[in-house]
């Protein structure tokens, strides 16, 4: 029990390690903050791509291949949210894991 859930945990970290992530977000802050997170947990910081903009996330995703997508709810410059853009198929279909954030 105890000694294969270590072992399933270590296996997730050194997965967590060769993660590419992307992280959406208008708020230099926030995009900062989880950043952070990402990195605390093991994830070299050149394997996590950051943008601000709807279309800069998207020409990313149509570029690039991410196991792990942090992103806002609302982008201020466009009516689409995030929701719309992980929706959307274009570029997600290899994508493991997504999130979509709210601001409090």
């Amino acid at each position: 029990g105890t000694q294969r859930a270590q072992a399933g945990l270590g296996h997730a970290l050194h997965d967590f390690r060769n993660i590419r992530a992307l992280l959406i977000d208008g708020n230099v802050t926030s995009r900062s903050i989880v950043r952070s997170m990402l990195i605390d947990l093991g994830l070299p910081a050149e394997r996590i791509r950051q943008v601000s903009r709807y279309n800069e996330a998207r020409s990313e995703l149509e570029h690039h291949r991410f196991d792990l997508i942090v992103c806002e709810h609302h982008f201020q410059e466009t009516r689409q949210t995030g929701a719309d853009l992980l929706d959307d198929d274009h570029g997600l279909a290899l994508v493991r894991f997504a999130v979509e954030t709210t601001a409090a």
